[in-house]
């Protein structure tokens, strides 16, 4: 995804470059799809010629669809609100829809993000109706799932819900109530459908798919990644990912690139994304500078087809893996073992693995140790007792000890596991 991708134009464009390297892409999420007012609008015919032909050929290219989402209602700043906007304000006003103040006025976020928008409640069954009533013909037309930005905005404690909790009280209910709503209006339509999210609570293991939320594209924000996966594991989650390379500020260096995309590729999400045109985080890009961290635009800004050429093995190598994730994906759900599991997990017998901060198993059977340190050419990796193969040359090393793994840019120090139940 990009959230350059803004009319479809663009989504073309990508199809294109996806069909014409062979990228074995099945996910296409779109963020800047709507008209940023009602966000369940698409925008006009100067960016989508037709939504639902848009839908199709994204279908048609062996991808499934999932469009962004946010649980406000829009106080417009900048641009004349729409009459649809004006609208939705004062119906889920007048109905109670919203959180409310102390005072039972609406509760305007205070933050910058999104200030002074409202917030829909969803504890309230009817304001849930309203909602996904003006979503539904997005399901109709084959959208499967919901990237469902947000959740954070329930910042006063005085607020009240509908449900009688305080603001004190839901703060950390609220992105489950929200995301949990979200999963539900797709399995009552019968879509076999995803969210994909950044804020979470306890059960957050319930609802589906996370990432990491948005990185500068910097090495130690690369770091920082390989200790949230491990964290966020041993906190309940399941299926994790983060933004190949990171989000924002300077384009990624092609070593951070690939390094970052190797880590990915053993991961259960493996996902790259970027911020808007202009710069979220890092502003002085102009209007037209294409900031996309897909491995073609990178290839081109630094004249290196080779980005391409490793970032699509990898990619390879993830979707050939599909069986096996599913299979542990399966095991995760029934077992609580994230996908991403810290090697206590596995080896809880094993004092040195105990400590170990920085490796992970990627479900029963890889033991993944990625190079997050720019220049780097290797890394000393923990092997736990027994036999273990190099996913890459295919060496045998006996565990029980530390060993250190040459590693070109073309690889990863993965190691199969040869036994166990």
């Amino acid at each position: 995804s990009g959230n350059g991708w803004n009319n479809d134009f663009e989504i073309n464009s990508q199809l294109e470059q996806i069909k014409k390297y062979n990228y074995p892409a099945e996910v296409l999420v779109i963020e800047t799809w709507s008209d940023e007012m009602t966000f369940y609008k698409w925008n006009g015919k100067n960016f989508w010629k037709d939504p639902k032909q848009t839908v199709r050929d994204i279908n048609d290219a062996g991808m499934h669809l999932i469009l962004w989402q946010i649980p406000i209602i829009k106080h417009e700043w900048d641009l004349e609100p729409s009459q649809q906007l004006l609208q939705d304000i004062d119906e889920a006003i007048a109905k109670g829809y919203c959180v409310k103040d102390k005072d039972g006025k609406p509760y305007r976020i205070t933050e910058n993000w999104f200030h002074n928008s409202l917030l829909l409640d969803f504890t309230n069954p009817k304001a849930v109706e309203w909602w996904f009533s003006k979503r539904k013909y997005l399901l109709d037309m084959g959208v499967e799932g919901f990237k469902t930005d947000g959740g954070e905005f329930l910042f006063d404690k005085n607020v009240v819900l509908h449900n009688g909790l305080n603001g004190l009280e839901a703060h950390n209910l609220y992105p489950m109530q929200y995301i949990g709503a979200y999963n539900s209006f797709m399995q009552n339509n019968n879509v076999n459908g995803v969210t994909f999210s950044r804020a979470g609570y306890a059960g957050a293991h319930s609802q589906a798919i996370h990432w990491a939320g948005d990185q500068l594209s910097k090495f130690s924000e690369l770091k920082a990644q390989l200790c949230a996966g491990i964290s966020v594991g041993l906190s309940g989650i399941l299926f994790w990912g983060f933004d190949i390379g990171g989000f924002a500020g300077e384009l990624p260096s092609p070593e951070l690139y690939l390094r970052a995309t190797a880590f990915a590729c053993f991961c259960p999400i493996m996902q790259w994304h970027s911020e808007p045109r202009k710069g979220q985080f890092y502003s002085s890009y102009d209007a037209d500078f294409n900031n996309d961290r897909s491995p073609w635009n990178l290839a081109e800004y630094y004249n290196d087809e080779s980005l391409i050429t490793i970032a699509t093995k990898f990619a390879n190598i993830h979707s050939n893996l599909k069986d096996y994730i599913w299979q542990e994906a399966q095991y995760s759900v029934e077992n609580g073992i994230p996908m991403i599991a810290h090697l206590s997990l596995y080896f809880f017998e094993d004092e040195k693995a105990l400590a170990i901060e920085n490796q992970y198993m990627f479900g029963k059977k890889y033991l993944v140790a990625p190079i997050v340190e720019e220049g780097a050419k290797g890394r000393e990796v923990y092997l736990p007792k027994g036999d273990w193969k190099h996913f890459f040359t295919k060496e045998i090393f006996e565990g029980g000890k530390t060993v250190f793994v040459d590693c070109g840019i073309d690889e990863i120090p993965v190691f199969e596991r040869l036994k166990y139940d």
